[in-house]
C-alpha cells in the first residue's frame, strides 16, 4: 500500500456497499485516501489517489466516487466526489464541488440510503442537512436543541460510521442536558429512541472575548438557573490538534454546576470549531497564540462580572494539560485553582518518549533543529516554572497512559513544589489502572472526577452538590 513513506499514522480501510472498491484513509487528525483499489480486477493492486499535504479529505465511497468533506482551498471545509477510476484523482480539476464553502463548518458526511447526511457546525452547534447524490438540499434534521452529535475524538476512527437500514442513527446532548439516542430517516420525522436522562436547571448563551492581535474569541457561560451577578467560574478549554470542543453535556461540570458555579466553556485558537483556519493559527510555531486567547478569555469574564475576583479556575486535558500549565507559571495571581488532567507538561523531556516525540514532531516542531526548540523550551511549562506564590494545583495522570506518561506530571509537580512561595497545596494524584480518556474504566474516571471536583470546590468554598447522576459518556 503506497503510503508516505517513514510515516507513523494510522490507515483505515474503507470498502464500498457492493464490494468493488477499497479506500486507504490514512492520519488520525486530518485523514486523506491515500490509496484506492478496485477489488473486482483480481490483477489490480493498490494504487495511490491522492498525495499527502496538510489538507484533510474525509468521506464515504458513495457509488464509484469518493464523497468527501475537505478543506482544500476551503478552510471551513466543502464537500466533493471524486471518481474512484479517474486517471489522476489528485487533480481537483476533476472533482466535483457538491457543497461549496459557506458560513458554516462541515464536519463529516454519511451516505444514508440514496441521500448524504452532512454534519456542520454554526457558532459551534451542531445541524445536520440532508442532500441528494448531486449536493442539493433534501432537508435539515430537525435537532432537539443548540448542542452536540456525538462523534469520536479523531476523524480517522469516525470513519466506522455507516448507515445499514437507511436511518441516520445519532447521539444528541447539550450543555445543559443529558445525552439522548435517536433516528432520522430520509423525508421522515425525528425519532427518540431514549431521552436524555438529565436537565440542569441552567442557561447558556455565547460570549466574545478579544485577542491580543484583536480576533474575537468565543465562549458560552453556563450559570445555574437563578443566578446573577459575579459567581465562581471554572474555565474549561483545549484548543489544539484541530479538535473541536462540543456544547455537549459533561457529567463533572454539570455536578459543578449543581454545587452553585458557573461553567465558561471557551473555543481557544488551535481547536476545530471553526475550520482549519481556525486550527492553523494556533499550530507548530504559532502555539503560544492559544496562550493569549485564554487569558484574553480570563480576563473578559472578570471585566464583565461573570467571575467573582479571586474565584476562578481552570481546567483542561492532554494538551489541555499544557495550557493550564503554562496559565499557572504565566499568570498564577489570576487563579484560585488549577487542575490539569492528563497531561502534557515537559515538552523537551518528552522528546525522549517514542510517542511523545511523534506528537510533538507533528504540532510543536522539529526536536533537531535548535530555532524550534527554543520556542519549545519557551512554551514547556516544566521550563517555566519559578519561584512564586501559586495557586491550588491539582494534577491528576494515569500510571498506563501512553500518551501523557505520569512523569510528566510527577516531574512538574516536584518542581513547583520546590519553587511555591505561597500557602496553596500543590497536589498530585497518578491513578492506577488510569490510560489516557478513553483508556480508563468508568469506576476510576467516576473516581477521578470527585477527587478533582472536591479540590476545586474547596478552593472556591463551594459546597458538595447535590447528587447527580454522572451520565455515562456514549
Amino acid at each position: 500500500m503506497p503510503v508516505p513513506e517513514g510515516s507513523r499514522e494510522y490507515t483505515r480501510i474503507q470498502f464500498s456497499a457492493d464490494g468493488r472498491w477499497a479506500v486507504a484513509a490514512h492520519r488520525v487528525g486530518t485523514p486523506f485516501p491515500v490509496a484506492v483499489r478496485d477489488l473486482a480486477d483480481p490483477d489490480a493492486g493498490w494504487r495511490p489517489f491522492l498525495a499527502p499535504g496538510p489538507e484533510t479529505v474525509v468521506g464515504h465511497i458513495v457509488g464509484d466516487r469518493y464523497v468527501a468533506v475537505t478543506d482544500l482551498d476551503a478552510p471551513r471545509r466543502r464537500l466533493v466526489a471524486i471518481p474512484l477510476d479517474a486517471a489522476d484523482p489528485a487533480d481537483p480539476s476533476g472533482w466535483t464541488e457538491l457543497v461549496p464553502e459557506s458560513d458554516a463548518v462541515l464536519r463529516a458526511v454519511l451516505p444514508v440510503g440514496d441521500a448524504l447526511y452532512l454534519s456542520e457546525f454554526h457558532r459551534t452547534a451542531a445541524r445536520v442537512r440532508i442532500l441528494d447524490a448531486a449536493g442539493a438540499e433534501r432537508g435539515i434534521v430537525p435537532l432537539p436543541g443548540q448542542g452536540a452529535l456525538a462523534a469520536p475524538f479523531f476523524p480517522l476512527t469516525g470513519l466506522a460510521a455507516e448507515s445499514r437500514d437507511g436511518s441516520f442513527l445519532f447521539a444528541f446532548s447539550t450543555l445543559t442536558s443529558s445525552w439522548g439516542v435517536y433516528r432520522h430517516r430520509p423525508g421522515g420525522a425525528l425519532e427518540v429512541l431514549q431521552d436524555p436522562g438529565i436537565a440542569i436547571d441552567a442557561t447558556a448563551e455565547m460570549r466574545e472575548a478579544i485577542a491580543p492581535d484583536g480576533t474575537p474569541i468565543p465562549y458560552h457561560v453556563v450559570r445555574p438557573g437563578g443566578s446573577a451577578g459575579p459567581a465562581p467560574v471554572l474555565i474549561s478549554a483545549y484548543g489544539a490538534a484541530g479538535i473541536p470542543m462540543l456544547p455537549q453535556y459533561q457529567p463533572d461540570l454539570a455536578a459543578f454546576l449543581a454545587a452553585g458555579g458557573t461553567v465558561v466553556q471557551a473555543y481557544l485558537r488551535g481547536g476545530g470549531e471553526f475550520g482549519s483556519a481556525w486550527f492553523r493559527a494556533a499550530d507548530r510555531e504559532r502555539r503560544g497564540t492559544r496562550d493569549g486567547d485564554l487569558i484574553a478569555v480570563a480576563e473578559h469574564v472578570l471585566a464583565e462580572g461573570i467571575a467573582a475576583p479571586g474565584r476562578l479556575a481552570l481546567t483542561g486535558g492532554s494538551d489541555g494539560g499544557l495550557m493550564c500549565g503554562n496559565a499557572i507559571t504565566a499568570r498564577p495571581e489570576l487563579w484560585c485553582a488549577v487542575l490539569p488532567r492528563a497531561p502534557l507538561l515537559d515538552l523537551v523531556g518528552g522528546f525522549r518518549n517514542p510517542y511523545l516525540e511523534f506528537v510533538i514532531r507533528k504540532a510543536w516542531g522539529d526536536p533537531d533543529d535548535p530555532v524550534d526548540v527554543a520556542r519549545m523550551i519557551s512554551l514547556s511549562p516544566y521550563e517555566r516554572v519559578r519561584p512564586a506564590e501559586y495557586p491550588l494545583l491539582y494534577v491528576e495522570a494515569g500510571a498506563n497512559d501512553p500518551r501523557c506518561p505520569p512523569w510528566q506530571a510527577r516531574k512538574f509537580v516536584a518542581r513547583m513544589q520546590a519553587a511555591q512561595r505561597g500557602p496553596a497545596p500543590i497536589l498530585l494524584h497518578v491513578y492506577e489502572n488510569a490510560g489516557h480518556g478513553s483508556g480508563t474504566g468508568h469506576d476510576v474516571i467516576v473516581a477521578q472526577d470527585a477527587a478533582w471536583l472536591a479540590c476545586l470546590l474547596g478552593a472556591l468554598g463551594l459546597p458538595d452538590p447535590a447528587c447527580v447522576d454522572p451520565d455515562p459518556r456514549p
